[in-house]
């Protein structure tokens, strides 16, 4: 697939980073107009400084393609400076689908990846590479996600699409109703599924995300409770995978829910079948 550059201009221009930098930018004029008025000038460097960010950012994006390869996913973009990078996809440890809140009307989403390479350099090329689909519908975002776990079923698939736009999805164990005071507007929708090969989880109301794990490639699951978790009955789950960009934990869940997934995840990602598929896909696409 490839994204055209009136996308990823009106992408940027929609993103969280200029939200903030708006916020930043005016609250640094109010500030010099009322208080300090020599201080406008520090303004300036503020908005000129965003701007060849936002530029270097668009300029990066293009030219953004990415394809199935015998070898795995190539992902190539950029046009003073073209980047490829192949991405095997028995090294995914974690995927992502995100949308910021000001991408709703549009419709657009991206995809964040979690991998693994095994050296110092490639886990610096691997950082450039967090994000595989800058932007692009959620048709699109489903298409790259089964580019990058393609063992994954339909229904799979389907489960991780409907954890990102729909308020409410069957499948999905969410925060319990004594608990919505922690999570106000999105309790419906912050919860998990633990599927036969993935656990999926999906948070956010005005943004909103959802994110695959692959059982063969987890560790485990960390419970997590504080003072104020244990007054509600509920506690936080760290999916244990490789560092990186995709979100692995997940607050306010029904504490026996949350210790019943932990049994449940170290039961099924040991399980004999699921990580000899596992190493063969990694053995495969090395």
């Amino acid at each position: 697939m490839h994204v055209t550059p009136l996308r990823l201009i009106g992408a940027q221009v929609l993103s969280d980073d200029t939200v903030w930098w708006l916020i930043g930018s005016t609250a640094v004029i109010v500030a010099g107009a009322l208080w300090f008025p020599p201080g406008l000038f520090l303004a300036l460097p503020f908005i000129l400084g965003y701007g060849g960010y936002a530029a270097r950012h668009v300029v990066r994006a293009m030219r953004y393609a990415i394809v199935p390869t015998p070898h795995g996913v190539r992902v190539t973009y950029g046009v003073l400076t073209t980047v490829t990078e192949t991405i095997p996809p028995g090294r995914v440890h974690a995927v992502a689908i995100s949308q910021s809140v000001l991408w709703r009307g549009t419709g657009w989403w991206t995809v964040t990846v979690t991998r693994i390479s095994g050296t110092r350099h490639g886990e610096q090329r691997a950082e450039a590479f967090a994000r595989v689909m800058p932007v692009g519908t959620l048709d699109d975002a489903k298409r790259v996600v089964a580019l990058l776990l393609p063992w994954l079923s339909a229904h799979e698939l389907d489960t991780m699409t409907d954890a990102a736009h729909a308020r409410a999805a069957g499948g999905f164990t969410t925060t319990p109703r004594r608990a919505r005071l922690l999570r106000p507007l999105a309790w419906r929708r912050n919860g998990f599924a633990l599927g036969s090969r993935v656990v999926t989880f999906r948070r956010g109301f005005l943004a909103r995300s959802a994110a695959l794990f692959p059982l063969g490639r987890a560790q485990g699951v960390e419970l997590a409770q504080g003072p104020i978790d244990r007054a509600f009955g509920v506690a936080r789950v760290r999916v244990v995978t490789v560092r990186g960009h995709v979100r692995t934990r997940l607050g306010a869940i029904d504490a026996d829910a949350a210790a019943s997934l932990a049994g449940d995840v170290a039961d099924r990602a040991a399980a004999p079948d699921t990580v000899a598929a596992a190493t063969e896909r990694e053995e495969s696409h090395a």
